[in-house]
């Protein structure tokens, strides 16, 4: 009887140190610095540790309406998985990878294992009609390790309808974003230019190593799509770094870094 006391006892407390390892394994939502607590609910603030790093990528400036794509990596940290808990001050987030909605929020859908160092949670983001600035958070966690992302400052521009039709900045240069982010073979950078410009697109591996020129030539006032095509480079993540010149008073007038994550 004895014996099979103590063997109950210890299954039950390696049920309990499961379940406290891999608390929320279907994710978790409420718990970014928007909703000003402790950070993650099952380990509490004793197990925040800065080693886990998590970081959100993707455009400062957006449309009013218009969706950006972007990216929050969790690495670091004791373990070799991730979970994510993403949330905005105003907009719409909505799924591209790894993630599902929960409440308003984005989270895993089940702790994803590191790949070279990491995990990229991908989503999108909406900004709303109104202009001034917008905020991404995230909470990311390590198994029973934790972290925050330093918060995301997303400036909403002025946008107006034309032709009736699609909504684009008046007056401003906007580096939109890319998509599809992850990717394979081919991306498109999306930009929004006031005036016509000379556009440079180069392409970075992770290391900062020049990879190739991707464009250098002058763009149309309006939306453009330029696209990256990969050829004979390895999987893994990229950026793509973009320079526009003012055609006429020679200044530049956007400059901005996209990260890629090529799959091929």
């Amino acid at each position: 009887m004895k014996s099979k006391i103590k063997f109950l006892s210890v299954l039950v407390l390696l049920a309990a140190t499961t379940s406290f390892i891999f608390g929320y394994p279907g994710g978790v939502s409420g718990y970014t610095k928007k909703s000003g607590n402790a950070g993650c609910s099952c380990h509490g603030s004793s197990y925040l540790n800065t080693t886990v790093l998590v970081k959100i990528t993707g455009p400062d400036t957006l449309a009013a309406g218009a969706t950006g794509a972007y990216t929050v990596r969790v690495s670091g940290g004791p373990s070799t998985k991730a979970g994510v808990d993403i949330s905005a001050s105003v907009g719409t987030l909505s799924v591209v990878s790894n993630l599902k909605l929960l409440s308003g929020e984005l989270t895993h859908s089940s702790a994803k294992s590191y790949v070279n160092g990491g995990v990229d949670f991908t989503f999108k983001y909406t900004a709303p009609s109104a202009i001034g600035t917008q905020t991404l958070y995230a909470t990311g966690s390590s198994k029973k390790y934790w972290n925050w992302a330093v918060n995301k400052t997303i400036t909403v521009v002025s946008a107006t309808s034309v032709n009736g039709r699609d909504k684009q900045p008046v007056a401003n240069y906007v580096l939109n974003g890319c998509y599809p982010n992850p990717f394979n073979n081919e991306t498109r950078v999306s930009l929004y230019l006031a005036t016509g410009c000379t556009v440079k697109l180069n392409l970075f591996d992770i290391s900062g190593r020049f990879v190739k020129q991707v464009f250098n030539g002058n763009v149309y006032s309006g939306t453009s799509n330029l696209p990256v095509v990969m050829e004979n480079q390895a999987a893994g993540i990229y950026f793509a770094e973009v320079s526009a010149q003012d055609n006429v008073t020679g200044n530049i007038v956007l400059h901005g870094t996209q990260r890629l994550v090529y799959l091929k």
